[in-house]
């Protein structure tokens, strides 16, 4: 909903304006302003939510496991309707095809910074390139429509349910500033284009917060923005230490 337009892209299917905040009304306040939309209404009745642990569930630590079945708990007390969902075998390959589209994209994007600039950029960056290089056009066509079809599974995907509730991340951030941690629990929504909200849960081993991401159908960023809202103030009532919210 908010356009690219001026923005240096990296892989022109998946790139997204989005934004971090203290809580979800600032979240709101920028996206009023950019898409002309009207803001979220608080929900009037609990959600009824899919928690969807996802393929790559295994992955996830301790920390992220008991983060994302307390915060089920706490919604399923507070009234909320919470119940399994299960993904289509097709997202199964989802996460390759977002990573294999991403860096064939990004081969194509940054090309003349690559070739007038390569010495400057990072060892990851041009790793990156490289592998771009070797995914050949047929490759990134069939990806391109295995998303195209996934994109249609919205019914399958929710169901009664007015959202996903899934782990943002495997568990803490990890320490220093070399990555910003593994992303393959954003890929899929990444793929999508559904909107997806991140909404600092309980804390890890070492205090750091553990987010819960709240996932919507298409267009229904308000309504992903009112639940994130709703589960924000459960978590901090239950945990007033928690960060920030991003969307």
């Amino acid at each position: 909903t908010v356009s690219t337009a001026g923005m240096k892209q990296l892989a022109g299917t998946f790139d997204t304006v989005g934004w971090f905040a203290r809580d979800v009304e600032t979240i709101d306040s920028a996206r009023v302003v950019l898409t002309n939309r009207p803001r979220f209404e608080p929900i009037g009745t609990p959600p009824r939510i899919a928690l969807a642990r996802t393929h790559d569930f295994h992955v996830a630590d301790d920390d992220c496991r008991r983060a994302i079945e307390q915060a089920a708990d706490l919604a399923r007390h507070a009234g909320a309707l919470v119940d399994d969902g299960e993904l289509p075998d097709a997202f199964l390959e989802l996460g390759r095809s977002h990573t294999r589209m991403m860096v064939y994209e990004a081969a194509h994007a940054l090309a003349w910074e690559r070739h007038r600039h390569g010495p400057l950029l990072s060892d990851q960056l041009r790793g990156i390139l490289d592998r771009g290089d070797e995914i050949g056009p047929d490759e990134y066509d069939e990806d391109c429509r295995r998303v195209g079809r996934a994109r249609t599974n919205v019914d399958a995907v929710f169901g009664a349910a007015d959202v996903l509730m899934t782990p943002a991340a495997p568990g803490e951030a990890p320490q220093g500033l070399a990555r910003t941690g593994d992303p393959r629990f954003a890929r899929v929504w990444t793929a999508l284009g559904w909107p997806a909200l991140s909404v600092p849960g309980l804390h890890g081993a070492t205090g750091l917060p553990i987010g819960i991401q709240v996932v919507g159908r298409p267009r229904t960023d308000a309504t992903v923005l009112a639940v994130g809202a709703w589960l924000a103030d459960l978590l901090a009532a239950s945990d007033p230490d928690v960060a920030a919210v991003s969307a």
